[in-house]
Parts: C-alpha cells; sequence; structure tokens
C-alpha cells in the first residue's frame, strides 16, 4: 500500500492490492501504524489558553511549521493551572506523543517537568528552566522592557509603576529591564509602586502616590489597570500613560471592558514580540530533536519591536 520499494512484490500483485483498498474505501490506521513504527506522527502543545491572540499566532507557527513535517498537533489548554501542567505532560506521553512544546507556563513542580524532559523531547516558548539542558525560544524581556520605559519617561512621566508578577524568569527579565532602564536615567525606583495585582493598589498609587505611568509587564489583563482609573474619572494617557508586553486584549462579550476602555483616548503603546516566529523557531527545534536525539540545547533570543496600536477585543480585530 505505501509502495516500499525493499518488499519483494510483483507489479500485478501491487495493481490487485490496489485496486481492492479503492473498491473497499479502504484508509490506513495511524494508531495500527504507530504500534509498528513505535512513531505516532503526534507532537504536543500546551498552552495557557486559546482565546488570547498572544497563543494565537504561537500556534499559527507551530501548526505551520509541524505540516511540513507531516506531523499533526496535539492542544491542550492549562487554564493558567500548573497543576494542569503537569498532568497534559504526562498524559500526552502516555498516548505516544513524540514531542512537547510548553508556551508561557508556570512550572509550578519544575523538577517533575525536567522528569518529564530527560525521557521526552521538549522546547519552551515564552518561558525557559534556568540550569536545564531544555531548549528554548524567547522574546529579549529586558530589551522590550527599555523601550517600555523608555516610552514612560519620554512622554514625561516622573512617578511610575510597576504591575505584574516575576513568578517566572522571563517576567523577572522585565522588571530589570525596567529598574535598570530608570536608573540609566537617573530615576529611583520606589519598591511600594511596585504591585502584582489589583484594583485597589492601582487607586491608591494613582490618588496618593500622584502616578503618573504604569508599566503593565503582559497587557492581557489591562482591564484590571484600566478599571480603577475609570472609575476615578482618569484618561489615558491624558492623566496616566499606560504601556507594557503584547497586544492589550479585551474579552469581545464584555460590556464592561467596552465601557472602561472608553478612557482610553490614544492607542495603547505596547511591545510587540514576534510570535509568529516565536512559534515557527519552536517547532523546527523540536523536529531537530527528534530526528537527532541527545543534541546540545539551543537558546533563541529573538528580538521585539516597539508599537502603538489600538487594543483588540476578543475577536481578534
Amino acid at each position: 500500500m505505501n509502495d516500499r520499494l525493499d518488499i519483494s512484490v510483483s507489479a500485478e500483485t501491487r495493481r490487485r492490492v490496489k485496486a481492492a483498498a479503492e473498491r473497499l474505501d479502504y484508509r490506513p490506521n495511524p494508531i495500527a501504524r504507530a504500534l509498528r513504527t513505535r512513531k505516532s506522527g503526534m507532537v504536543g502543545l500546551i498552552i495557557p489558553n486559546a482565546t488570547i491572540p498572544f497563543y494565537n499566532e504561537i500556534i499559527q507557527g507551530i501548526a505551520i511549521a509541524a505540516a511540513q513535517k507531516h506531523y499533526s498537533l496535539v492542544l491542550a489548554c492549562t487554564e493558567f493551572e500548573p497543576r494542569s501542567e503537569l498532568h497534559y505532560l504526562t498524559d500526552m506521553e502516555q498516548r505516544g506523543i513524540e514531542g512537547i512544546i510548553l508556551v508561557a507556563l508556570d512550572h509550578g513542580d519544575a523538577a517533575a517537568v525536567q522528569e518529564v524532559a530527560r525521557r521526552l523531547p521538549m522546547v519552551f516558548v515564552d518561558s525557559y528552566l534556568a540550569d536545564t539542558d531544555i531548549s528554548h525560544v524567547v522574546t529579549d524581556n529586558r530589551r522590550g522592557a527599555q523601550l517600555a520605559t523608555e516610552y514612560l519617561l519620554g512622554r514625561g512621566c516622573e512617578r511610575i509603576a510597576f504591575m505584574g508578577s516575576r513568578r517566572v524568569p522571563v517576567l523577572e527579565e522585565r522588571f530589570h529591564g525596567f529598574c535598570e532602564t530608570l536608573g540609566q536615567h537617573g530615576v529611583v525606583f520606589k519598591p511600594r509602586r511596585y504591585l502584582q495585582r489589583g484594583e485597589a493598589e492601582i487607586a491608591r498609587l494613582v490618588q496618593k502616590e500622584r502616578v503618573d505611568g504604569i508599566f503593565v509587564s503582559s497587557l492581557h489583563g489591562v482591564v484590571e489597570v484600566l478599571r480603577p482609573l475609570w472609575q476615578l474619572g482618569k484618561l489615558v494617557p491624558r492623566d496616566v500613560v499606560i504601556t507594557g508586553f503584547d497586544r492589550p486584549f479585551f474579552p469581545a462579550d464584555s460590556a464592561e471592558a467596552l465601557q472602561v476602555m472608553g478612557i482610553v483616548r490614544e492607542p495603547l503603546p505596547h511591545v510587540e514580540q514576534p510570535r509568529l516566529e516565536m512559534g515557527r523557531r519552536a517547532a523546527e527545534l523540536l523536529f531537530e530533536r527528534l530526528a537527532h536525539p541527545g543534541g546540545e540545547p539551543v537558546r533563541q533570543m529573538l528580538a521585539p519591536c516597539f508599537r502603538e496600536i489600538f487594543a483588540e477585543n476578543g475577536a481578534g480585530r
């Protein structure tokens, strides 16, 4: 059926077998083939969420590269739950997935992730584990933070706050890039202007600290930043300038989000990561590891850019 030349079958027999298969509408069974070859023809992709546009383009880049290699893509979403990460890793390994790409994950149990990586080829995107031999593709987060911070300073901001988690290395690098850039311009960052999240804290900073600029580590959750400003009657960027990483995202079905968005009077500037390219390169690294097991880990860092564009809704417009 697959025209293998290493098997001695006469041309007439081949013709008759193919004719019978066509008459019976025969289709090869990929599961049976996987049992024989011990290759499933599938790679796994674990992401936090499939609705946020940032992840959509990474998925697209990976899917294009996988199709070129004739691999199917198995997708799993953790919904930002670290325990789900290990569950899907284990499940994919048991189902015969040949390799896994992990996108922007928390790595709640880093030791367990590394244990799976010893048995199964793995690549990280937009995240990594320090001091491991797992390949990864990331953006130059310090450079991106520098671009965003310089934008705030260029708009005349003097009392700048930082909002965002620092729980994984790429987020920590954004914070360090932010602080380093302030220092290079003679601005001392005050620790009380750092917050992981919290609308009440944002309101306090704006009212009592008179914060006039906010660096948001990830603008996916920008509604949480805009809501207290809206309640205080502030306008962006007249009263508070906002910037950060990734294109701002609003749920398409949220009337409140659209109302809050009304305080934004100019495009929301942001650091743009090369999402499609990140996905494509991660897939290429995985397929290279599948073709040549035991190779040295590869660490790729791509350049970000800074753009001004209106926030997009859940439909991705």
